[in-house]
């Protein structure tokens, strides 16, 4: 840390307010008042020639700027928002890793090691989300790095192994800021400031770098704290390692459906054509509103479902070039799928379907999820706070969708069905 300290100084960082402390092992250092500050006050300055953008990146060497360019086969001058993470994350992993001498060595040696993420992150520690919904997104975001390790072929990417490419991920992403629109940043001495619903610090640009400045009268040796915006659980822990007890910010359960529709490839289709959203998302239960969106379920799910339980052996249904046709309509959108099924006559019929295949998705969620009992790591006590908060959603969701499968039973429509079919 005394080295990095020389290096803050001789970079021009100023933080004459502001002193960095280790709070423990486990959550490393914060950034601490030096002395009684009234607001607002300029707690920290970084000048903009510590702002790592991707541009910056590129230039740390010839080789990594050649070898970048050559294996994206990009001019790299106009970057991506993506564009720009992947050359950030091969950044770290260049400096960290393969030429421990640029200029930002000092910085490097700060940042937690990948010891630290063994015991903090869920990409490396992924069994313990088993039967969350969470668990699905690390599987997916592991299964990418993992695609883009087998990529990494030429020059020095040949060197690269899967666990540098994790820690670089991860500390990527807990600690880049989105400078501008469209330009993404790592910020040296400012990424200490840990996060806080109710923060005392936030940042602004100026016209020679960052400052950060305190919202409200702070003393001595008292925390400074950004907000990193409002965030539930879920991407708190798949992003930082850590969760928010009681947390004003819901998580958002999301199961995969695509399972759905598994034997029936036209309708997967004209799903994928249709909407950006592969999974089902269920919130808060909310009893303002009707049907199946009361028991939690967005408006997009709720269009998915009945989606997949039409019958076709009931409803003339068919996949052409213009699209879905039901009835003799053609259906372009999920609004468009709502106004026909909602005009069937046995549209209780299909929503009793929904319903049953929705508890039926929620148990077997249930079912599949192992309660952490034994918290043998720093990050299993975090999943603990996650796992409790999911699974309260899914067993209020369920009280709703088994009422309301009962009122369905008494409607006359429901009831005229099953004794027609049964």
């Amino acid at each position: 840390m005394d080295q990095f300290l020389k290096w803050v100084q001789s970079k021009g960082i100023t933080h004459d307010r502001a002193q960095l402390k280790k709070i423990s092992d486990d959550t490393g250092y914060g950034l601490f008042c030096s002395q009684d500050t009234p607001e607002p006050s300029t707690m920290v300055h970084i000048p903009s020639s510590l702002l790592i953008t991707s541009t910056l990146a590129l230039q740390v060497s010839p080789a990594f700027r050649d070898t970048l360019k050559q294996h994206f086969d990009l001019s790299l001058d106009v970057l991506s928002l993506a564009e720009q993470r992947q050359v950030l994350t091969l950044f770290l992993v260049y400096c960290q890793y393969i030429n421990q001498n640029t200029i930002w060595s000092d910085y490097l040696s700060i940042l937690p090691p990948v010891q630290f993420f063994e015991d903090h992150h869920v990409l490396f520690q992924p069994h313990l989300l088993e039967g969350t919904s969470l668990w699905h997104a690390v599987r997916a975001k592991l299964a990418r790095l993992e695609q883009v390790h087998a990529s990494l072929s030429i020059d020095w990417l040949s060197q690269v192994t899967l666990p540098m490419l994790l820690w670089a991920d991860a500390v990527l992403w807990s600690r880049v800021v989105e400078i501008e629109p469209d330009q993404l940043a790592l910020i040296p001495f400012f990424d200490f400031a840990n996060h806080s619903q109710t923060p005392n610090l936030r940042w602004e640009r100026s016209s020679n770098g960052i400052v950060l400045v305190n919202t409200e009268a702070v003393g001595a040796d008292q925390e400074l704290m950004l907000s990193y915006g409002s965030k539930p659980n879920q991407e708190l822990l798949f992003i930082h390692g850590f969760c928010i007890p009681n947390n004003s910010v819901v998580s958002v359960v999301s199961l995969p459906c695509m399972p759905f529709f598994v034997n029936d490839p036209p309708r997967a289709l004209w799903l994928r054509q249709t909407t950006p959203q592969s999974t089902l998302r269920l919130g808060l239960t909310d009893n303002e509103r009707e049907g199946i969106e009361r028991a939690g379920w967005d408006w997009t799910s709720m269009m998915i479902m009945y989606l997949a339980v039409l019958d076709s052996d009931e409803v003339e249904m068919a996949f052409t070039e213009n699209g879905l046709e039901l009835e003799g309509q053609t259906v372009t959108s999920l609004s468009e799928l709502e106004q026909v099924v909602r005009s069937f006559e046995y549209f209780p019929v299909i929503q009793l379907r929904a319903i049953v295949l929705l508890i039926q998705a929620l148990e077997y969620q249930l079912e599949q999820a192992s309660p952490i009992t034994n918290h043998t790591s720093p990050l299993s006590s975090q999943v603990a706070i996650y796992q409790t908060e999911e699974q309260q959603i899914i067993h209020r969701s369920l009280e709703v969708l088994t009422e309301l499968q009962s009122q369905l039973m008494t409607d006359p429509v429901v009831q005229a069905f099953l004794q027609a079919n049964s």
